[in-house]
């Protein structure tokens, strides 16, 4: 079913703690599952960045939120960022 983990979420989720992230199983357990099925599948990409966004659902954010983080963030997705209506809501 459709909020069922499955083992592979487990495993996405149980990984992504060890390294500090805070994932559930429902969605971000199953796509970063997902990621990391891709990338083995295709080693071109194993070397290749990979953008993880976890937007926390309706949970607090400002724990995560780190000073300077704009400094991180490449300038066109600063830009998309900026620009969204929903950007500082």
């Amino acid at each position: 079913g459709y909020a069922a983990p499955t083992s592979d979420a487990i495993r996405s989720v149980a990984l992504a703690k060890e390294r500090g992230l805070d994932l559930e199983t429902t969605y971000t357990g199953k796509c970063l599952s997902a990621m990391l099925r891709d990338a083995d599948a295709s080693p071109s990409l194993k070397d290749e960045r990979w953008l993880f966004w976890n937007t926390h659902g309706g949970r607090a954010k400002d724990a995560w939120i780190i000073e300077g983080w704009r400094d991180h963030v490449p300038r066109t997705l600063l830009c998309e960022i900026e620009s969204s209506p929903r950007y500082g809501a």
